[in-house]
């Protein structure tokens, strides 16, 4: 046995992070893949590529694909508070003592000292637990990019690209074109995908790479569409009261959510499914819910899956998404968002108009350093009652001084303890909003369950 913690395989994975860091090859997975006995093509994979939206695509998916009784495995990134909660079976996080298991026979398998990335090892490690699992679906989300990320080994039954925006530039490309030229990497041959809002320039860059592999490309906007109906906060007693549509998805509702939209599915202009309700708010949420959709009709279409409308339906009503403007708290409302481009800031500030228009907003921001800092503190800025700069202990986390000299604001400040964060009292019209990287709402959240 290598590993008896978490613990030390935390320090072993950190240890691979500084000395490798990011260094996008698929050469690597293809080798080791192959000596695991290709696991990864043992699955039936839905692959989710994009810049903002598919793990929250990935979830809507997981959902119907559970209420229609299917077993769903899903990888995402980054982990929400620990390494292993990345990997799910059926909604539910791999448990820390099944973690150590399989890292163990991993490395069993590979060598302590193998050359692979942390999250080329972590990649692995959910091929082979996913695997072993015999689940009936697997939802694999790219961590960066897509044509060379760890993930794109599978080969899937439908690919699915959310969003394209100016990220990751150093890696990634610095025109809309280099980038989703590397996003659509993930397109194979004959294998239909579905494209979320994406600007011209990106569109026919997808157009080019679908032809080339013969791929069925569905766009959003084109092929689907989605109608927003209505939105708002609501309480569930109210809901169940309310006459109309509505009551005859009520029983389906989480009863903790507190935000509400309700869209309606078209296809070729014409409505296929109405009075659709999801939990996740704003104008990109009904996108991404669209998209999850969309996914569904292709599975149903070319690989004869079957999935009801009611579990369409439910799905969608009991997906939720942690980090992705999530009500904290609504006595004081405080909220969590992991905006982390200036196009998540965008949509976040939108929500924010359109959830609390008459509040005053108190916002707590990290982010890290390799991000467009400087046109999400300008967004900030502007509708931001106060700012407040911190950072996180990531080591690619922008420092907070730099963040605040970079900001214009009249009330900003710097401020390293979380708690000193929390323990600010709020008026009846004042809301704290805490923004940033994934890896910062991570921590947040973790200090916040402590």
């Amino acid at each position: 046995m290598y590993f008896k913690s978490v613990e030390e395989i935390e320090t072993y994975l950190e240890k691979k992070q500084f000395s490798l860091g990011i260094d996008l090859t698929l050469d690597r997975m293809d080798r080791d893949c192959q000596l695991l006995g290709n696991p990864e093509k043992q699955l039936k994979v839905i692959h989710y590529a994009g810049s903002n939206g598919k793990g929250s695509t990935l979830h809507y998916n997981q959902e119907i694909l559970l209420s229609q009784g299917y077993s769903v495995a899903s990888y995402t990134s980054p982990a929400q508070q620990f390494v292993y909660d990345q990997l799910k079976l059926n909604g539910m996080p791999m448990t820390a003592e099944v973690f150590v298991s399989e890292m163990n026979q991993l490395i069993d398998r590979l060598g302590i000292d193998n050359e692979l990335t942390e999250y080329e090892l972590v990649t692995l490690l959910a091929f082979q637990y996913f695997a072993k699992a015999n689940c009936d679906f697997a939802l694999i989300e790219v961590g960066m990019g897509g044509r060379l990320d760890a993930t794109n080994v599978v080969y899937p039954l439908v690919s699915v690209i959310t969003t394209i925006s100016l990220e990751h530039t150093q890696f990634l490309g610095d025109t809309f074109a280099q980038i989703t030229a590397e996003k659509a990497g993930i397109i194979k041959e004959s294998v239909p995908v579905v494209i979320g809002k994406v600007p011209a320039d990106a569109r026919k860059v997808i157009r080019s790479v679908s032809a080339e592999k013969h791929a069925k490309c569905l766009f959003l906007g084109e092929a689907f569409s989605a109608s927003r109906v209505e939105s708002g906060l609501f309480n569930e007693q109210a809901l169940s009261e309310r006459p109309g549509p509505l009551e005859k998805i009520a029983a389906t509702v989480n009863r903790t959510i507190k935000h509400r939209e309700i869209f309606t599915f078209n296809r070729n202009g014409k409505s296929i499914i109405d009075q659709l309700a999801i939990q996740m708010v704003g104008s990109h949420q009904i996108e991404n819910a669209a998209v999850a959709v969309m996914v569904c009709e292709i599975l149903k279409a070319e690989h004869a899956i079957e999935i009801s409308e009611n579990a369409i339906r439910s799905g969608l009503a009991n997906a939720k998404w942690a980090g992705r403007f999530e009500l904290l708290s609504s006595k004081s409302v405080i909220l969590l968002d992991g905006a982390h481009n200036p196009d998540g800031i965008r949509v976040f500030i939108q929500c924010l108009s359109e959830y609390y228009p008459h509040y005053h907003y108190k916002i707590v921001f990290s982010c890290l350093k390799d991000k467009d800092v400087t046109t999400m503190i300008a967004q900030l800025d502007d509708i931001a009652s106060s700012l407040t700069f911190t950072e996180m202990k990531h080591k690619r986390s922008a420092t907070a001084t730099d963040l605040f000299a970079i900001s214009n604001h009249m009330q900003k400040k710097i401020e390293l303890d979380y708690a000193a964060i929390f323990s600010e009292k709020l008026a009846d019209n004042e809301l704290l909003a805490i923004v940033g990287s994934l890896q910062f709402i991570k921590e947040i959240r973790a200090y916040f369950n402590q």
